[in-house]
């Protein structure tokens, strides 16, 4: 997962520098994005619970295990992805409220 709408590289102090830098750049740029093409979208939302909420929040997602503190996290989430003007694939924040649902669902406290 990026998470960025812009990725920055330095490609050089001059100008010759850059066109030196350019090719190699971009090839990273290049599997970069094939690297997060072939994620699923369960793979990209762990990415984004961990990289939002921790490595122990993401297990606790992985597992279905989600408790009170981590709920409030992912509804809490929306908000502060709008206010960073994070654009975010409507499956991931369905995976995240969804997870939510099903816990509420699974103890009873569907209200």
């Amino acid at each position: 997962m990026i998470g960025k709408t812009h990725i920055y590289r330095n490609l050089g102090e001059s100008y010759e520098g850059m066109l030196r830098k350019r090719l190699k750049v971009h090839q990273e740029v290049e599997a970069l994005f094939r690297k997060v093409e072939a994620e699923t979208v369960r793979e990209r939302t762990l990415a984004m619970v961990e990289a939002r909420f921790g490595k122990q929040a993401a297990e606790q997602f992985d597992s279905g295990d989600i408790d009170e503190n981590l709920e409030y996290g992912f509804w809490g989430l929306h908000d502060i992805l709008e206010c960073e003007d994070e654009d975010v694939e409507p499956a991931i924040m369905g995976n995240l409220l969804g997870a939510t649902v099903s816990w509420r669902l699974r103890v009873g406290r569907f209200t």
